[in-house]
C-alpha cells in the first residue's frame, strides 16, 4: 500500500519485503526493513543502522 499526498510526499507498507520506505520531495528519506533503518538526506548524507554497526557517509564513521 501506498500514501501518496499531493505534492508527492510517500510513505509505502511494503509487507511482501518487509519494508516501510517514507520519503520527501527534498530527497530525504528513512527506510526501515529486516536489516535495519537508513536515513538518507543525499548520496552523501546517510546513516544506517543495522544489528551491528552504525555506518555514517558510506563508512566514513563506524561504530561497532
Amino acid at each position: 500500500r501506498v500514501i501518496k499526498t499531493k505534492d508527492g510526499q510517500e510513505i509505502v507498507l511494503d509487507d511482501d519485503n518487509h519494508k516501510l520506505p517514507i520519503r520527501d520531495t527534498n530527497g530525504n528519506h528513512i527506510i526501515l526493513d529486516s536489516t535495519g533503518i537508513e536515513l538518507v538526506r543525499s548520496k552523501s548524507r546517510r546513516i544506517k543502522i543495522s544489528e551491528e554497526t552504525v555506518e555514517v557517509n558510506d563508512k566514513a564513521m563506524e561504530v561497532t
